[in-house]
């Protein structure tokens, strides 16, 4: 597990969540990079030839959500042959990680 890794899992189970409502399935892969203010997120095997990835403000409001930050930027592109996209989030601030508990001894 990554440096954000709680983060990761809360955000792949979200857009996973939101695919299968918006879609009617859940994606086949999904994968979550966070780097400063980045948020990357790929997905494959979601699309349907007839359907296409949504840009919508109800995805945005839940990853800013999840986040707490919000978002000043996005990116989407996709390729409906190959069933995948992929999306860029920037935020306005660093995406801070969160705090690992160490056990007591």
């Amino acid at each position: 597990m990554n440096q954000h890794g709680t983060l990761d899992i809360q955000i792949m189970k979200y857009i996973n969540t939101f695919m299968k409502n918006t879609q009617g399935k859940n994606p086949e892969e999904t994968k979550v990079e966070i780097s400063g203010e980045l948020l990357i997120i790929f997905l494959k095997g979601t699309l349907e030839k007839a359907k296409y990835p949504m840009v919508s403000d109800e995805r945005k409001r839940g990853l800013e959500e999840i986040v707490g930050l919000k978002i000043i930027d996005s990116y989407d592109s996709f390729t409906i042959d190959q069933e995948a996209a992929c999306s860029v989030y920037i935020f306005e601030k660093t995406i801070k990680k969160p705090q690992r508990r160490v056990p007591a001894c």
